[in-house]
């Protein structure tokens, strides 16, 4: 019934399913399914599509949290990709939200004291000079898109392997114009008008952190909510990356595990968004560490620098997505986002977090399709 559903809603919206989202879902269904029959695959596009109206799953989701064998029930207790931006635009103004988070490079000027690192903003030809005295200052730093996320195109430059600086800027100039275009992510993220890209000096991560995995800055993602003029803290999040990948993100490799609140001890094996969303490592693959027992240095600093951050945000935003890393001098914010994705929680814990956030923040979505 689901399928048939699906198909229906499938074959009723060809503007909606463009050939951009149908070559997209068909990517992540033959990345998840690699064995399954032409069939079985086809029978998952449907069903995804039925997910993805009743409950607002996007494909992804649909994989990382198993909803081919998850009831009406614990279907509905997830906040999905749709649900979450409801629940989102409830505690925060949405524009104020996309001003002040949605763009990296605001936030840093925003919070420029807590970064404890410099930051610049690259659009155009006319940057160059800013460009070159930053790079004189930081031979090797890390480039990131300003409105993306999930660690897209998130890279680590140096200077040495470039003839000269011009010849690195207008490289940068040249992604910059050509990265809105890309149709090789398996995800549907776009961008309107030109990309401007973030250069900002590297993360020097503290020893207790490198050795989960020396490659990546190894990050924290601690959710903080204002409720009744009170910071509270919802389940913070370890994130770890793997292989050569520079970053730690869940959407591009990235391994992660749930901390406990009080004590920052580890709680879980580790997770990720992909291969063994169902099946967690009891050990980092290239490091050999040890998810469950491993405990964050200096953890209520870092509950702290969350608190003091949320705090300087008035009550036209209330919940906010922290990342933090720790180095030598202490922790640092990596960056925020004001509709912070929940994947990594909902896999980790094996369930839906829907009432947890409800009860926390005392609102209850209400109680239609995300589309009414």
């Amino acid at each position: 019934e689901m399928e048939k559903i699906g198909r229906q809603i499938f074959s009723d919206n060809p503007s909606i399913y463009t050939a951009r989202i149908i070559e997209v879902m068909n990517r992540q269904i033959d990345r998840m399914m690699p064995t399954a029959s032409d069939e079985e695959k086809k029978s998952m596009f449907y069903r995804s599509i039925y997910d993805y109206w009743v409950y607002g799953a996007s494909i992804v989701e649909n994989f990382a949290y198993d909803f081919s064998n998850k009831t009406h029930d614990e279907k509905s207790a997830y906040l999905t990709m749709r649900s979450r931006f409801i629940f989102y635009n409830h505690l925060n103004d949405k524009q104020k939200a996309n001003d002040l988070l949605g763009n990296k490079y605001n936030t840093y000027q925003f919070l420029k004291e807590y970064y404890h690192r410099e930051m610049i903003l690259i659009e155009d030809e006319n940057d160059f000079d800013k460009f070159l005295k930053f790079v004189e200052n930081h031979p090797v730093f890390v480039i990131k898109p300003l409105n993306f996320g999930i660690g897209l195109y998130v890279r680590k430059i140096s200077v040495a392997d470039y003839k000269n600086p011009r010849e690195l800027f207008d490289e940068i100039i040249t992604s910059i114009n050509t990265i809105a275009e890309d149709k090789s992510r398996n995800n549907l993220l776009t961008v309107h008008g030109k990309v401007s890209m973030i250069l900002e000096e590297l993360i020097e991560q503290a020893p207790e952190m490198k050795i989960l995995h020396p490659q990546s800055v190894n990050t924290l993602r601690i959710m903080t909510f204002r409720v009744n003029n009170q910071i509270k803290f919802y389940q913070p999040i370890l994130r770890i990356g793997q292989g050569n990948n520079f970053v730690d993100n869940g959407g591009s490799g990235g391994l992660f595990a749930a901390v406990n609140l009080e004590t920052g001890i580890v709680e879980t094996d580790l997770f990720s968004e992909f291969e063994n969303c169902l099946n967690p490592l009891e050990k980092h693959p290239d490091s050999g560490i040890k998810s469950i027992g491993f405990k964050i240095p200096n953890w209520h600093e870092a509950l702290d620098l969350a608190r003091v951050c949320a705090e300087k945000f008035d009550d036209d935003i209330n919940a906010i997505a922290w990342d933090l890393a720790l180095t030598s001098k202490g922790w640092c914010v990596v960056e925020a986002n004001g509709y912070g994705g929940l994947g990594l929680h909902q896999i980790s814990l094996k369930r839906g977090i829907k009432s947890d956030l409800e009860n926390l923040v005392g609102w209850k979505l209400p109680n239609k399709f995300w589309w009414q």
